[in-house]
């Protein structure tokens, strides 16, 4: 089931969500759509994961939030904070699971 046939289960609160499929470094947003962006578990697919952050950043209000959560192989590095600024974001948060099975 796709998303917005599963968003269509939450009755009327569901004429409030919208949406749209792109690429993470090309979404064809406006600037400043976006209240809030989920990125689950997608962010390790872009091609630039730089010019990705950039557009998330573009297209979120100034209040909005962004969210990403990215598995990383053993000894990769999460997004710099550099390259977040970069994109006109603050990291709030980096959870760390080392815990986790090695992928």
């Amino acid at each position: 089931m796709d998303a917005a046939r599963r968003a269509r289960l939450f009755g009327p609160a569901a004429d409030r969500a919208v949406f749209h499929v792109g690429d993470l470094e090309h979404t064809g947003l406006p600037d400043g759509s976006a209240h809030g962006i989920a990125c689950a578990d997608a962010f390790g697919g872009a091609a630039d994961r730089e010019a990705a952050l950039r557009e998330l950043g573009r297209v979120l209000t100034p209040d909005g939030r962004l969210v990403v959560t990215r598995a990383l192989r053993r000894g990769a590095e999460p997004a710099r904070p550099e390259q977040v600024a970069a994109a006109g974001l603050t990291q709030e948060h980096l959870e760390e699971r080392p815990g986790e099975p090695a992928m």
